[in-house]
């Protein structure tokens, strides 16, 4: 028996080569039904803009109840104002703001949850165990995102190599 919304993770992330950079997003969610990542598209590859993806890809996967948890602030705070029926002023990313804004009635709520935390530290903070490694798995997927943009190992190293030399 289901008893209050799906908990879904997600989480973006950007890596370099060289002075170029690219990212990618990504969903976890424990039950397998709507987990899922990729690279970025567009030409902005920013961590930034890869955690508004993240959120998005949740919400229109899934009929709902959702509960969405994200290590960016600026995300979750954006995202709650959608979901109570604010207009929230956003400066950036409006193609992805859009897109969650006409599904953002399937989502119940989205939380923060700190980064890259110990479980010791989790615990001190107040987070469950279960949101801890729920987070660590959506970073660990979205690097997999990014990942899926395609650089080898050579070509970044190469890309490295060439920028140190400017």
């Amino acid at each position: 028996i289901n008893v209050g919304p799906r908990v879904v993770y997600t989480d973006g992330s950007a890596k370099k080569a060289g002075a170029t950079k690219y990212a990618g997003w990504a969903v976890y969610d424990p039950t397998g039904a709507i987990a899922d990542y990729g690279p970025l598209k567009g030409w902005e590859q920013t961590a930034a803009r890869a955690e508004v993806r993240a959120i998005v890809a949740p919400a229109e996967a899934d009929g709902g109840p959702l509960e969405i948890y994200s290590d960016n602030k600026y995300a979750v705070n954006t995202a709650n104002e959608f979901i109570k029926g604010l207009d929230p002023k956003v400066n950036s990313r409006h193609d992805l703001w859009d897109r969650f804004r006409l599904v953002s009635h399937r989502v119940a709520r989205a939380r923060w949850i700190k980064a890259h935390m110990t479980p010791d530290e989790a615990r001190k903070r107040g987070f469950d165990e279960e949101h801890r490694l729920g987070n660590e798995e959506a970073d660990r997927l979205a690097g997999l995102g990014s990942d899926a943009h395609g650089y080898t190992k050579g070509q970044i190293h190469e890309a490295d190599r060439k920028l140190g030399m400017v």
